[in-house]
């Protein structure tokens, strides 16, 4: 119970929030182009195309530079590639999969 102390209930609010974000409700809203990309990742993930981890960074690269997409978004893209490049195919495809059914949850 707050017992009307405002700061209690301020608190209370913030940590429901926090909670609600460490307990993975998944990625927020990205754009189109990004969602390309991480269904091209989640494809190169599955057929474990190593070869084409290099591609795809440039097409990160570039699209951020040009602003197709956010820093934000090449970050979580970027992460996925990492974690391909690292030889954990199956985290990297599990994580492109997260980004693209959240989107499709929104």
């Amino acid at each position: 119970m707050t017992n009307g102390h405002p700061r209690s209930a301020a608190f209370l609010c913030a940590a429901v929030f926090a909670t609600s974000a460490i307990a993975g409700c998944g990625y927020p809203e990205f754009g189109p182009r990004a969602y390309e990309i991480a269904r091209g990742l989640h494809t190169i993930c599955d057929l474990k195309a190593e070869n084409q981890l290099e591609t795809v960074q440039g097409t990160i690269e570039s699209d951020l530079n040009e602003g197709s997409i956010t820093k934000r978004e090449a970050a979580w893209l970027n992460s996925i590639v990492e974690t391909a490049e690292a030889g954990d195919w199956q985290a990297a495809m599990a994580e492109s999969r997260r980004m693209l059914d959240a989107q499709n949850e929104l």
